[in-house]
């Protein structure tokens, strides 16, 4: 089996690019896209997710506004922080990064948030559009950029068996969600296992893609690595060690063929096709 190598960095320069296009566009009609991103706590994740969407903003040429509230923000606090963010009309778009410390009820939050502004996509509402099928609706990031580096990349996954190990709302569920959906990177079937799942290696008889949200490649049975044709994992675990590194931008990339064993910490996203 062959791999082509995915580029990340040549994809998102790709995006950014038409993206910066759209937002001159508006801007010449007088409106000038406003994303806000708000933080609680110190988290050093969450710190370099929220430079990186700040400074992607102003690259596009967007307005961008980052606001940091301490630890010890209350959740009433936090609420008239979103309250505050729905009702302004410089303000297109925000998110609450997460996650938040353990005082502070994510849900509540998340349900506060505008769905209209919900660019996270987390609004029971979105999820509820996406799973329709509605394009109006946000999708969440991670799983909506593998379906548009599919797309890019001209792989079609009509017709493929997917797995999806993990079930989360930000990542497994809206991933499986896509790829069902009708058109271009989608019309798969999906098949969502998990913690409690018994007999992975045995799901579907084994997939012609694979997809991995828990970010650890060995969580999957090791013959997928070698009859995948497409398979992705992101998260902030899971770098194997003795993979051909080929680092591009927040992506790297390696063969199915030569699938490692001992994964190490990092926060890029890897994928990868087998022809």
């Amino acid at each position: 089996m062959t791999a082509r190598i995915l580029d990340g960095a040549a994809l998102a320069a790709e995006i950014r690019a038409d993206l910066a296009k759209e937002v001159a566009a508006l801007v010449a009609r007088g409106v000038k896209p406003g994303l806000a991103v708000v933080i609680v706590g110190e988290d050093p994740a969450s710190q370099v997710y929220v430079a990186s969407k700040g400074k992607a903003c102003l690259e596009a040429g967007m307005h961008s506004e980052t606001i940091r509230l301490p630890e010890s923000t209350t959740e009433e606090e936090l609420l008239a922080v979103v309250d505050r963010l729905n009702a302004d009309p410089a303000i297109h778009g925000f998110l609450v990064q997460l996650p938040l410390p353990k005082h502070i009820d994510g849900d509540r939050v998340l349900l506060r948030i505008d769905p209209d502004k919900d660019v996270d996509g987390f609004h029971p509402m979105n999820v509820g559009r996406v799973w329709v099928g509605d394009q109006r609706a946000f999708r969440p990031a991670t799983p909506y950029g593998v379906q548009q580096m599919l797309i890019r990349s001209g792989i079609e996954t009509s017709g493929l068996d997917a797995v999806i190990i993990g079930r989360s709302n930000i990542v497994g569920k809206p991933m499986a969600s896509l790829l069902v959906q009708p058109g271009p990177g989608g019309n798969a079937t999906v098949t969502i296992c998990h913690s409690r799942s018994r007999d992975l290696a045995g799901s579907r008889g084994g997939p012609t893609s694979s997809w991995w949200p828990s970010g650890s490649p060995t969580s999957s049975p090791p013959t997928w690595s070698s009859r995948a044709r497409w398979w992705s994992t992101w998260g902030s675990t899971g770098w194997p060690t003795r993979a051909p590194r080929r680092a591009t931008g927040s992506w790297a990339t390696w063969p199915s063929t030569r699938w490692p064993r001992s994964p190490a910490r990092s926060p890029r996203c890897r994928a990868g096709w087998g022809g």
